[in-house]
């Protein structure tokens, strides 16, 4: 699994043109847009619906569940799971949550490897069709923070 420090990955944000970020850790480790996408948002789902007792598709609520509590537990979620499968690692997983200023939304983002390069991608929380991709719609510089 590949691992970026926190130096390198802020330098990515910024060519990225996110300027204003948190980064916790001193090293990342980099998944893939499969496992964001798939087995991770499953198994994240799975969990929410066991503990909140009902199904995925009815807990987007409006300032009650809706878009920062979704990618807040969504990112601490592949944590946990990060730290259970790669127990000896001591990397924390380049995933994180950002808050966009224009658009009033919080959104998932990820380090992924793309063509061989590093890069950043957002994703959006839809409840019924699950993360989107939409890097290619959103505007990176005007995320008012970002938290890795």
């Amino acid at each position: 699994m590949k691992t970026l420090n926190k130096h390198a990955l802020a330098e990515l944000l910024r060519e990225s043109h996110i300027y204003n970020f948190w980064i916790m850790d001193e090293e990342y480790a980099i998944t893939v847009p499969e496992y964001l996408t798939g087995v991770g948002l499953r198994a994240y789902h799975a969990h929410l619906a066991r503990i909140l007792q009902a199904p995925v598709d009815s807990l987007y609520v409006k300032e009650a569940f809706d878009c920062e509590d979704f990618a807040i537990g969504y990112r601490q979620f592949l944590v946990m799971m990060h730290r259970r499968y790669h127990k000896n690692m001591k990397a924390g997983l380049a995933v994180g949550f950002g808050i966009h200023r224009m658009l009033h939304h919080a959104l998932v983002l990820a380090v992924i490897k793309e063509k061989g390069k590093l890069c950043v991608k957002i994703y959006e929380s839809v409840p019924t069709r699950g993360l989107v991709d939409v890097s290619g719609s959103v505007v990176y510089s005007q995320f008012s923070v970002v938290a890795f």
